[in-house]
């Protein structure tokens, strides 16, 4: 496996994670909705209702099913990325690994936290990612 496709894995646990956290506030959201409602049946134009309560509770099913589906998809993305980190025999390349692709930090940060330079950062994450290893 090239670094490309390394990085590429590495890369994809943080916006997954950002994604899930947005399914959650939008489950939140229609919960608090749903409740509210208190099952009050709205009247539109031309005749038609709607149970509002109904509508939360169909829009809750559909949520829920998406963010059941990510938390696999992110569990395994973790779990895989995790099993890689922790392969590396250098300590200060698992730091800066899972603080980058687990946490989501900055190179800045990572720099500030680890007490190096950018470039130095930049040195051990380029070894690192020739070391690590995914069992795919």
């Amino acid at each position: 496996m090239d670094n490309e496709q390394k990085k590429r894995i590495l890369k994809s646990y943080v916006p997954l994670l950002k994604e899930l956290k947005k399914i959650e506030d939008e489950i939140i959201y229609w919960r608090s909705k749903s409740t509210r409602f208190g099952g009050s049946v709205i009247k539109f134009s031309k005749g038609s209702r709607v149970n509002r309560t109904e509508e939360a509770y169909d829009k809750l099913e559909l949520l829920d099913y998406r963010f059941s589906d990510k938390i696999i998809r992110l569990s395994e993305i973790r779990n895989l990325i995790e099993d890689g980190i922790e392969k590396l025999e250098d300590p200060l390349h698992r730091v800066l690994m899972r603080m980058r692709y687990v946490e989501g930090r900055s190179w800045e940060f990572i720099a500030v936290e680890m007490s190096y330079g950018w470039a130095q950062v930049h040195r051990l994450h380029s070894i690192a990612l020739k070391c690590i290893r995914f069992d795919t």
